[in-house]
């Protein structure tokens, strides 16, 4: 579209991809759940400045810290800006004081965006209900979307076995209490007592300034079963979903959860929790089997209703999970849905 982009977030390792794509990069020392008042000040003035200097067309603005705060300097720089609630997370539906700070802040500051996009309904009825973004100025919006393309059960990778007796279920995401993980392992343990060769596969990722976060010692439980394997900062999954029979994701609360999308797009069945973010992308019966949150004995029983199946239904789940993503959440969906809001703001 002729634009040029400049991201600003934390410096990490992935920071090099971005400039990779072809934006610019500024690094911005930021914390995602630090509460520090003179560091947060420090963040506001540092974002103020750099803003100022960059005086950007648009400000789109991702995770909830950098929402409240890119509406606070854009409205004190005459800047428009469009912002992304990619799930709600325990900062907003906790009852604590650092919940009653964000909801305080989105309201005071829920008339400034030109747009907000939301990644499901759900959270879209909680923030109208508690008044936090103006409804006028938001939509929904298929979560960040997946490449079907690249997200394809066609990749040249080796497929699982489906008439193998050795059961793989994966998991995906960030090792965090709100992820299920600890109902996961209750669930794996009574698994494996009746099915000694089921697998679970944990693609991992460490987030230790998360209040949710595991500890050490949950974490080396994990390690010590023998029928858990974890990889950390895995980068490519689509070898190891190939290798899995199913995608696990008992979840408190998701916005689009992307592990289930890509899971999705590759053919594999999902077991996750009946709970917003994952029931919008999980059809009971259709393309896997939904289950109470915070239960393990539910998720277990869901677990081993789909080891139950024959490889032929599973596979038709698969199938039908693939059609879905192609029908509702390719990420083509989510290009387009920008790409108006862009235009929207050039012709007002």
């Amino acid at each position: 579209m002729g634009y040029s982009v400049i991201c600003i977030a934390g410096k990490d390792d992935y920071s090099k991809n971005l400039e990779e794509l072809g934006a610019q990069f500024i690094s911005i020392p930021i914390k995602k759940s630090g509460l520090n008042v003179i560091q947060e000040f420090k963040l506001l003035k540092s974002l103020y400045s750099i803003l100022k200097t960059v005086d950007p067309i648009l400000i789109f603005s991702f995770t909830v810290k950098n929402n409240l705060y890119g509406s606070i300097v854009s409205k004190l720089l005459g800047l428009k800006c469009i912002n992304n609630i990619s799930g709600l997370g325990s900062g907003i539906i906790n009852k604590s004081f650092a919940t009653f700070i964000i909801k305080t802040l989105y309201k005071i500051t829920r008339n400034i965006p030109f747009h907000t996009h939301v990644q499901n309904e759900d959270d879209m009825e909680f923030m109208k209900a508690n008044r936090l973004i103006n409804h006028l100025h938001a939509s929904v919006i298929p979560g960040s979307g997946v490449d079907t393309e690249y997200f394809h059960s066609n990749s040249n990778f080796v497929k699982k076995n489906l008439s193998s007796e050795a059961f793989n279920f994966i998991f995906i995401g960030r090792l965090l209490k709100d992820k299920g993980i600890n109902e996961l392992y209750e669930a794996m343990n009574l698994i494996i007592s009746r099915h000694p060769k089921t697998h679970l596969t944990i693609l991992g990722i460490k987030d230790f300034d998360n209040p949710s976060a595991l500890s050490k010692h949950e974490l080396s439980e994990l390690d010590a079963s023998k029928n858990i394997t974890i990889y950390y900062e895995v980068d490519d999954v689509r070898g190891y979903l190939a290798q899995s029979d199913c995608l696990v994701l008992p979840s408190y609360r998701e916005g689009m959860p992307r592990s289930i999308l890509e899971a999705m797009s590759m053919n594999c069945p999902v077991v996750a929790t009946d709970v917003p973010g994952c029931s919008a992308l999980v059809n009971d019966g259709i393309n896997g089997y939904l289950c109470a949150s915070k239960s393990h004995i539910t998720l277990s029983s869901s677990m081993e209703k789909i080891m139950s199946l024959s490889p032929e239904d599973r596979k038709q789940l698969g199938k039908n999970g693939r059609a879905i993503i192609e029908k509702k959440f390719s990420v083509s969906i989510v290009i387009k849905s920008v790409v108006d809001i862009i235009n929207e703001f050039n012709n007002a």
